[in-house]
């Protein structure tokens, strides 16, 4: 079902998904099928898919919003989304992250020493 808020249109509607991202409208046709690879290996990636974002989560305010979302911007991504691109290995199955690897900021940051997690 597509819907309409704010003057946007987004969902699905017949055969066309409708979204939006930074402000500018979208249409995609919508797949015919879709693959679901249970492997174990998919699983592994989900699991630290979930980790990463749960991670997120709790620290949208004092990590993501100041730290990322500028570096994010200049590439065209969301914070969240530059996050787990570059920390998505830093995450074990179990939903535990490894600080020595985990890369807190990106790009040209200031104000580090602010920062709690």
């Amino acid at each position: 079902m597509a819907r309409i808020r704010n003057d946007k249109l987004s969902g699905i509607l017949a055969n066309a998904i409708f979204s939006n991202r930074f402000g500018n409208p979208y249409i995609k046709r919508r797949p015919l099928k879709v693959k679901n690879p249970k492997t174990p290996a998919q699983q592994k990636q989900r699991s630290k898919f979930r980790a990463a974002n749960a991670f997120i989560s709790r620290n949208l305010h004092q990590l993501i919003r100041p730290y990322w979302n500028p570096e994010a911007r200049r590439q065209q991504m969301t914070g969240q989304n530059l996050f787990c691109k570059l920390n998505m290995h830093a995450f074990d199955e179990n939903g535990n992250p490894d600080f020595d690897i985990l890369k807190p900021v990106s790009g040209d940051l200031g104000g580090f020493e602010l920062l709690k997690i």
